[in-house]
C-alpha cells in the first residue's frame, strides 16, 4: 500500500482506512513501500503501523528510520521482495551514486526545529500533536554529526520565537560537533525576509556564498 499526500491530514487519514477497509481486511495488510521518505507522502506511515501490528514497511537505503515506529525494512541494491502475488525488485536510480558529501552547505530560514511549544498554543487544538509525533516531526529531537555546515536565520521583526527556536537548534547542532552560525536579519518579518535573495549582494544571498568557506 502506498501512502499518499491525504494521510497528511486527520479527515483524510480516515477516509483512506475507510476505503482500505472496503476493500480489504486492514489488519491483515503486510507490507506498506515507498521509494523516498517525504513528511507530505509518508506521514500517516505510524497510524498505519499502529492498525497493522504484522505488516512491514519496505524502502530504500536512503530513508530515514528515525520517524517509525518500527524499524523498517531496508531493500539492498537488487533486493527481491516476495509477497504472496507479486515480487519486487528494488532497482537503483542516479540517487544511489550521489556522494556522501554532496550537500555542501544548509541555511534554513525562520524554521521551527522544536514542534514542543505548539501543545500550549491555541495551534494545538487544531494540530492535536502527540508526544510521539513531537519526537517525529522534530529535527531538534533528531541531530546527528554532519559534516555539512548550517546558517539558521531568521528576520529581527519576527517573533522572538523564531530567534529561540534557531538558537536552541546551533546549540544541539554544535553539541553533535558540527559547524553552524546564527544570522539575525534586521528589521525583516516572517513575509519580507526572503528579500534578501533579490540580489547578488543580499543578505541571504551573501549567507549562502559564504557556506562555501565554512
Amino acid at each position: 500500500m502506498r501512502l499518499d499526500r491525504s494521510h497528511h491530514h486527520e479527515a483524510g487519514r480516515a477516509t483512506i482506512r475507510e476505503a482500505a477497509g472496503s476493500v480489504v481486511d486492514v489488519s491483515k495488510i503486510r507490507h506498506f513501500g515507498f521509494s523516498h521518505f517525504e513528511s507530505d507522502e509518508c506521514g500517516a506511515l505510524n497510524d498505519w503501523l499502529e492498525a497493522t501490528p504484522d505488516a512491514v514497511a519496505f524502502t530504500c537505503p536512503l530513508c530515514c528510520d528515525e520517524l517509525a515506529i518500527r524499524t523498517p525494512a531496508v531493500l539492498a541494491k537488487e533486493a527481491m521482495l516476495e509477497t504472496e502475488s507479486k515480487r519486487f525488485r528494488l532497482i537503483p536510480s542516479s540517487h544511489f551514486r550521489l556522494a556522501h558529501d554532496v550537500v555542501k552547505g544548509g541555511l534554513s530560514i525562520s524554521r521551527l526545529f522544536d514542534m514542543a511549544p505548539f501543545v500550549h498554543s491555541w495551534l494545538q487544538a487544531a494540530l492535536r500533536l502527540s508526544g510521539q509525533e513531537i519526537l517525529n516531526i522534530s529535527p531538534i529531537r533528531i541531530v546527528k554529526a554532519c559534516a555539512t555546515p548550517l546558517i539558521a536565520a531568521w528576520g529581527g521583526a519576527e517573533t522572538t520565537a523564531f530567534g529561540n527556536q534557531s538558537n536552541n537548534f546551533l546549540e544541539a547542532w554544535a553539541a553533535m560537533g558540527n559547524k553552524g552560525a546564527p544570522l539575525e536579519i534586521p528589521g525583516k518579518n516572517h513575509f519580507d525576509v526572503l528579500d534578501g535573495f533579490e540580489t547578488v549582494d543580499g543578505t541571504l544571498t551573501q549567507a549562502l556564498l559564504s557556506l562555501a568557506s565554512m
